[in-house]
């Protein structure tokens, strides 16, 4: 919750809520793959459309990274004119 609150100190909260709600659910399937033996009810297809839908949550969140960080740049570009 720490660092929840910290990164909507620093990040607008538009950005940071999809990716803690992201990391979340993600965080949710990997517990119930691995601690409840889930993994063994999906076929190897399934689970490769489910570490895929991984890969394309974290390159979104990494995309509202990069976001920030350009925004940022303009701004600052912007007060030096």
């Amino acid at each position: 919750m720490y660092v929840l609150n910290l990164a909507m100190r620093t990040y607008r909260q538009i950005d940071v809520v999809p990716a803690y709600e992201s990391l979340a659910l993600i965080f949710n399937i990997v517990a119930g793959l691995a601690l409840f033996g889930e993994s063994a009810l999906y076929s190897w297809q399934k689970l490769a459309y489910i570490w895929g839908s991984f890969f394309v949550i974290l390159l979104g969140i990494i995309v509202l990274a990069f976001k920030h960080n350009i925004l940022h740049a303009k701004e600052l570009e912007q007060q030096s004119i």
